[in-house]
């Protein structure tokens, strides 16, 4: 490995993906140790191009339980208003042979889209980060 170029890394990391890795890992399975056989990779050339850094703002990621947790822990002396209203949007979703998500589902969409919302809000005034450009590899194995 230290005889490779960095392209040739690159060329190479197109092949060894992790999720090929995973496969692999699966295949041979646990508890178990193996002799590797010489073997060698032959590729035939190609090119790598790699584009210039982007510029992004990361994704502000609010879970709907986690929103909720946080709701409720910050509601002081409402909190139990809550709880109840949860608690009765539950009984009356019951007691009328739907299912609690199906019954609730408009309000369910509203405090979505609300999330959503806030995490929009919450992006605008995130720094923004660098990523690397995108690379295309075109090569040939053999």
């Amino acid at each position: 490995m230290n005889n490779l170029t960095p392209a040739q890394i690159l060329a190479l990391s197109r092949v060894l993906t992790d999720k090929k890795v995973d496969e692999a890992r699966k295949a041979v399975g646990h508890s178990i140790s193996l002799q590797v056989d010489p073997f060698s990779v032959s590729c035939t050339g190609g090119t790598v191009s790699v584009g210039e850094p982007v510029d992004y703002t990361p994704t502000v990621h609010l879970p709907l339980l986690d929103v909720l947790v946080i709701a409720l822990h910050k509601a002081g002396f409402q909190r139990e208003n809550i709880m109840a209203m949860v608690t009765d949007a539950a009984s009356d979703a019951l007691k009328s042979g739907e299912k609690v998500g199906k019954s609730t589902k408009s309000d369910i969409d509203f405090v979505k889209s609300e999330v959503e919302a806030l995490q929009a809000a919450l992006s605008v005034d995130l720094p923004k980060k660098s990523r690397a450009g995108v690379m295309k590899i075109s090569a040939k194995w053999s």
